[in-house]
């Protein structure tokens, strides 16, 4: 019967007996050329495949692999692998934390090296292509405790790792280690981050519906009601004799506060949905914002269009829109401007908005930071719908400086 090879458990406090000074500074140099490599980005797969690239040439390794660990069902599943058939990481599938090589590395979170892969008694299942390696090493990745996956790597000759080797691998790991948990938080960021989004999209189109439904029952109960009164009220002082001067008064008075309810009630139809935006686009519906907002206050607008105006997509739109509607109503309440510079402007693949004025200014970050004011609520509300639609939003101002917003949105 052949012999079989005796599998070697190896500590992870376990150095090479008084190295020498090249071997220490091949050392250091080597955990700073993998630190460097796998910090340079947060991609989780890139940074996987970066560390096992760079710890395969450093061991001399023929293939490899790196098993991530999944907390919940207690088991590791390969990323990232090189030098092994799709077959042989198929029928690997999930291993048991405790199960096989890669697993007990994990358990004991110890390095673990067999001379001999294929005939080492801890291989409990049939594995294609098993024979063509020779010595295995598993490495367990450890970040504050927590244990995040293994890191294997094999040769196809019986060189097998020397004690340096199995030192510095393990050393290298605590930086892999590392890398990997800091993806995964960022990775679990941008899942939240898309989470939020999708949700703030969603209310964001369900606040618009409900806005275009209050602004169609404005319209066709309360404005034609008031619009009939005045009709019917007209018609009424036209019937009046000469003499009834007082009812004539009264019914003038009348009909007067139902234009004047009915002028408000359009104004507040056009701030829930201007059918101008809808009908002729985002210039007319800023110029109207413009002209019933800025100069019935008092303030001069400069008013012009770049580039050639184009139908954009409805939610890039009514974003720019929505974002030149918070801005104009800021500067009416909060800046005593006087003058008002204001552009629509068209690219080839996005439009923005510009929007200066030469009021009294204001200290952007303790605006934006202060969420218990309106100003500062409104800022905010800006960014994220421009952010939702991957564009970008611009603020600059400060005391006595004026302000100026730049947004611009693909669409």
């Amino acid at each position: 019967m052949p012999r079989r090879s005796t599998p070697r458990s190896v500590p992870e406090s376990r150095t090479p007996e008084h190295p020498n000074g090249d071997e220490v500074n091949r050392r250091l140099a080597a955990l700073i050329d993998v630190a460097g490599t796998v910090s340079r980005s947060l991609d989780l797969d890139i940074t996987l495949n970066r560390a096992l690239d760079k710890v395969m040439a450093l061991a001399h390794a023929d293939a490899g692999g790196i098993l991530l660990y999944h907390e919940r069902s207690r088991t590791l599943s390969y990323r990232v692998y090189r030098g092994l058939s799709e077959e042989f990481v198929r029928k690997i599938g999930r291993i048991g934390l405790g199960e096989g090589i890669a697993g007990r590395a994990a358990e004991l979170r110890k390095p673990i090296i067999s001379d001999d892969i294929a005939r080492d008694p801890r291989i409990t299942r049939p594995l294609p292509g098993i024979e063509q390696f020779k010595a295995f090493m598993s490495i367990p990745l450890v970040a504050r405790g927590r244990l995040l996956g293994v890191m294997n790597i094999s040769t196809r000759d019986a060189r097998g790792f020397p004690p340096e080797a199995v030192s510095l691998v393990s050393s290298i790991s605590d930086q892999v280690a590392v890398a990997i948990e800091n993806a995964q938080l960022y990775e679990a960021l941008k899942r939240k981050e898309r989470t939020r989004g999708d949700l703030l999209r969603k209310l964001i189109s369900i606040q618009e519906e409900e806005r275009k439904r209050i602004a169609r029952g404005l319209h066709d109960e309360i404005s034609q009601s008031l619009t009939g009164l005045a009709f019917n009220l007209e018609a009424v002082l036209a019937t009046l004799p000469p003499d009834a001067t007082e009812t004539r008064g009264k019914l003038e008075e009348i009909k007067t506060l139902s234009i004047r309810m009915l002028e408000e009630i359009h104004r507040v139809i056009y701030q829930l949905r201007p059918s101008l935006l809808d009908d002729l686009g985002l210039v007319a519906a800023v110029q109207w914002l413009a002209d019933n907002y800025l100069e019935e206050a008092g303030i001069r607008v400069s008013f012009e269009t770049i580039g050639t105006e184009r139908t954009l997509a409805p939610e890039a739109q009514i974003a720019l829109f929505r974002i030149a509607q918070e801005a104009i109503t800021n500067i009416v309440r909060h800046s005593n401007a006087t003058r008002v510079n204001i552009s629509v402007e068209f690219k080839k693949r996005s439009a923005a908005v510009h929007i200066e004025d030469d009021g009294k200014g204001f200290n952007v970050e303790e605006i934006m930071g202060s969420r218990e004011t309106d100003r500062g609520l409104g800022l905010l509300g800006m960014k994220e719908r421009a952010e939702l639609l991957e564009g970008r939003l611009a603020i600059d101002s400060s005391p006595s400086r004026g302000t100026r917003i730049d947004v611009e949105i693909p669409g």
